[in-house]
């Protein structure tokens, strides 16, 4: 955590032990200067890859907005996505609708905001966007084999390879405007995946030009790990090499895109909760804390999310933590090495800021946290 993220989490507890009655809620720290650090990395290993961010990862409007200042294109899969950024000041150029299965509605609400490039993956979709906005640009969404990643998606989207060239074929029967290819190798995929779904990409370039489609974009996904967890074996920059040495096999003067979500947003985050009750059972400690699976720790159910050890001290303990809901599902860990703790004591749980706050709910009337901003730290 940066030496600002802790001060600020040091008031908070001076404001603690002045106020005694003062219930104070679990909070996340969002560091800026994490994002930025993770930007300058980005444009040093993936040079000609314009990232477009990943919306649904981390909405917050700072983090937003900071992306923005630094130039970074925008993915979004909805209505709500494309207005916010909208709102922001992102132009309808730097906005890719990455969402092979639109509803009608949302098709007209993008054509009403002027965002023209999106993906698709099935006849249907074609019909759809021919009926309701053929000025679309399209982008061709391929299937590759994501079994390995942390969070696969190929069950869902993707062409397969039998279905490329009617595709493409009926795409150009309609008239419609076929610019480009994409892929996702699955959140937290791995540089073997990228190799094979680019290859298969490029191969497109071709097939699409024998149907008609001069191909002007190429999109790489997402997919890129959020956390660097052992520095001297870093996984971004192994997949960036692989990534770079196959876009040289592309045509000259395409335009490369990529839609990093976790990359960016997931060590932006700290978060920061209460331990509001503490049993000892056959010598084991459990805790509960003011947060939970129902909240920001969503991320261990949807995302797979593991959580980063604590370093470790003279004396740790395998220990049960459980969120505040009502719910036998809370279970955040169990035989996780802590100190022991009290209540009242703060635990912060760093890497807190992909597929967190995003999907958090108020279940059994619990509020969500509430995210304090700082710009501090600049890694990478």
């Amino acid at each position: 955590m940066s030496k600002h993220a802790q001060t600020l989490i040091s008031a908070q507890l001076t404001e603690a032990h002045l106020e005694k009655t003062k219930s104070l809620e679990s909070f996340h720290v969002m560091d800026l200067g994490r994002v930025t650090g993770k930007h300058n990395q980005w444009v040093r290993a993936l040079p000609k890859v314009h990232p477009f961010y990943a919306v649904k990862s981390n909405p917050h409007p700072a983090l937003l907005s900071h992306l923005l200042k630094m130039g970074t294109g925008f993915d979004c899969a909805s209505k709500a996505e494309m207005e916010t950024v909208l709102a922001l000041g992102a132009l309808p150029d730097n906005i890719i609708y990455a969402h092979p299965c639109k509803a009608p509605a949302d098709i007209l609400a993008a054509k009403t905001m002027g965002v023209r490039r999106t993906t698709f993956d099935s006849e249907a979709e074609l019909l759809k966007i021919k009926q309701l906005y053929p000025e679309m640009e399209l982008v061709l969404r391929i299937w590759v084999d994501d079994s390995a990643a942390q969070c696969p998606l190929a069950n869902k989207y993707g062409a397969l390879k039998t279905e490329w060239q009617p595709l493409l074929s009926l795409a150009q029967v309609l008239g419609l405007n076929v610019v480009g290819v994409s892929f996702h190798v699955g959140s937290g995929g791995n540089k073997e995946t990228f190799q094979s779904a680019l290859r298969d990409a490029r191969y497109i370039f071709d097939l699409a030009e024998e149907n008609g489609h001069k191909l002007s974009l190429l999109d790489i996904g997402g997919g890129f790990p959020g956390i660097d967890v052992d520095p001297e074996n870093n996984m971004f920059l192994q997949c960036a090499e692989v990534i770079n040495a196959e876009l040289s096999n592309f045509p000259q003067g395409i335009r490369m895109i990529a839609e990093p979500g976790r990359y960016f947003c997931a060590e932006s985050q700290t978060l920061v909760s209460m331990v509001i009750a503490k049993r000892i059972r056959n010598q084991k400690p459990t805790y509960f804390i003011g947060d939970g699976l129902y909240q920001s720790f969503n991320c261990m159910l949807y995302d797979h999310t593991k959580l980063l050890e604590p370093p470790a001290s003279e004396a740790m303990y395998p220990s049960t933590l459980f969120g505040q809901t009502c719910d036998g599902l809370d279970q955040i860990a169990s035989d996780f090495m802590l100190p022991e703790l009290d209540v009242g004591d703060w635990v912060a749980f760093p890497g807190m800021g992909a597929y967190t706050t995003a999907a958090a709910s108020r279940f059994n009337g619990f509020g969500t946290p509430s995210v304090v901003v700082v710009d501090d730290h600049a890694p990478n």
